[in-house]
């Protein structure tokens, strides 16, 4: 097998950790999925809401800030309307 020099192997070295690390990622991901799955079937709502309502309430937020500018623009208030007629 032929061993790439220079730029070539430079750029697939990357290619190659940035699958490594895509694959990590996702691991650890499904990981702290099954986590936390466990830990709200362990413990109820009242204990474990005060770790995901500001997460929540952020959320909201973002998407009201994302709305208002949106509405802004061009064509943005036809777009929210669009938006909202998935929601349903």
């Amino acid at each position: 097998m032929e061993r790439k020099s220079g730029k070539a192997y430079y750029h697939t070295n990357i290619l190659n950790n940035l699958k490594v690390a895509v694959i990590m990622r996702d691991r650890t991901h499904t990981e702290h999925i099954e986590r936390w799955a466990e830990f709200v079937k362990k413990h109820p709502r009242s204990i474990w809401i005060r770790e995901v309502g500001p997460l929540v309430d952020a959320q909201i937020i973002m998407a009201n800030a994302f709305y208002e500018r949106l509405a802004k623009v061009e064509g943005g208030i036809e777009k929210i309307r669009k938006l909202r007629k998935l929601e349903k």
